[in-house]
């Protein structure tokens, strides 16, 4: 791996692991970091300072200054129109923490966005066929394709849909939810196994989004709030309105 590469990662991890609630992974999430480099995920990104908004990036031969960016710990945005950003680094370790994945397990994902959060969960399962991951955005999960599979993930199996009616037909141990949604739709608690976990952002109209880390035990859905965050609305069928969520 490259000098400066190698450099921009580790620095990312040492920021992340003073971070209290992640040090029992660290040693994991060091690995993760060095086998699912997110500067193969991030093709652009926006920057009000750069020429015409846009930072094009090329993987293969990234600038020190994007590097510098893309290792850093803030949410990118990744397309203006629709919406997609890549999330901060600590909160998608942090909803993985939430979400007690080992080896073997079956999970789907609820926005697929730049496609880094799937590989990094292909990493923890250790069976990238294991992983399924789903977003309303055709050109988007073409390019997450194409990122993944720049990195030796090439079993995922991804989808362009409406992520609020699951994956018909299968099961999963573990369901994330990277959009915010106002409700929990009937597919993700029908799609999850007997003792899975299910974590997503709950809308709910106030400043940002409470995180739901949701047990599912006799059939019944039951869990804890474990943080904020702030997240961009699910689309679709069950999309996110205003209106709705404040109506009495």
């Amino acid at each position: 791996m490259d000098a400066t590469i190698q450099f921009h990662i580790e620095h990312l991890f040492k920021v992340l692991a003073k971070r209290t609630d992640l040090q029992s992974n660290a040693d994991w999430m060091k690995r993760a970091l060095f086998n699912v480099p997110r500067h193969f995920f991030i093709e652009q990104y926006y920057d009000h300072e750069a020429y015409g908004g846009i930072v094009h990036v090329n993987s293969v031969n990234p600038t020190s200054e994007q590097l510098e960016t893309i290792y850093s710990d803030r949410g990118l945005m990744i397309r203006e129109e629709p919406h997609s950003a890549a999330s901060q680094p600590a909160l998608i370790f942090e909803m993985l923490d939430d979400l007690k994945l080992t080896h073997g397990l079956k999970v789907l994902e609820v926005g697929t966005g730049s496609g880094w959060n799937a590989g990094l969960i292909a990493f923890a399962v250790a069976d990238d066929s294991l992983v399924y991951s789903i977003d309303l955005q055709k050109d988007l999960i073409e390019k997450a394709r194409r990122h993944l599979h720049s990195v030796g993930f090439n079993h995922v199996n991804l989808r362009a849909g409406d992520g609020g009616f699951g994956w018909d037909g299968e099961t999963f141990d573990r369901i994330i939810v990277t959009v915010g949604a106002p409700d929990i739709p009937p597919a993700w608690t029908e799609s999850l196994a007997e003792d899975g976990i299910l974590v997503m952002p709950l809308k709910t109209g106030s400043v940002g989004d409470p995180i739901l880390q949701l047990h599912k035990r006799d059939g019944k859905l039951t869990g804890k709030f474990t943080r904020w965050a702030g997240f961009m609305n699910l689309q679709g069928d069950f999309r996110y309105s205003a209106e709705e969520v404040l109506e009495p």
